[in-house]
């Protein structure tokens, strides 16, 4: 008896252990992560290196403006840390200087957007990726040039 105890406490140990509850959902987020895919750029201009600066994130609902993400500097090649938006974002759309403050050409730098909004995957990590060919605009409605073209011009207005 003591055995057939023994083994029927071990039993329900090893079911204890294996058991896969399914009672708790697992939680899932929704985020982003900016990713800078250009090269470092070699230019006579103080700080224009490609380092995109005044990072913002526009959050939207449909074609409404639900929120904006301040992000620190990103560099070519570097990733911003991972940020939770909440699940009625439906796009965002990232913009940026490609100057800081300290530049004394910062008064003319125009902000770019990325021509193209980035649709969210809910309850996924999403991707806004900068290439040398994304298309850049000076506002939210106009595209004008590519990163490529920006810089082999190396003009800021």
């Amino acid at each position: 008896m003591k055995k057939f105890l023994s083994l029927l406490t071990l039993a329900l140990v090893f079911y204890s252990c294996s058991k896969n509850d399914d009672s708790e959902p697992e939680i899932k987020i929704t985020t982003y992560q900016v990713i800078s895919n250009v090269e470092k750029q070699e230019t006579t201009v103080e700080y224009l290196d490609g380092t995109m600066y005044e990072v913002v994130v526009f959050k939207f609902i449909g074609d409404d403006l639900a929120g904006e993400d301040s992000l620190d500097p990103i560099a070519p090649g570097k990733v911003s840390n991972k940020i939770t938006i909440s699940e009625d974002i439906e796009k965002i759309k990232l913009s940026f200087k490609f100057v800081p403050r300290e530049s004394s050409v910062y008064d003319s730098a125009e902000r770019r957007y990325l021509a193209s909004y980035t649709f969210i995957n809910k309850n996924s990590e999403n991707k806004v990726v900068l290439k040398e060919s994304s298309m850049l605009q000076s506002t939210l409605k106009i595209a004008s040039q590519s990163i490529k073209e920006f810089f082999g011009g190396q003009k800021l207005k």
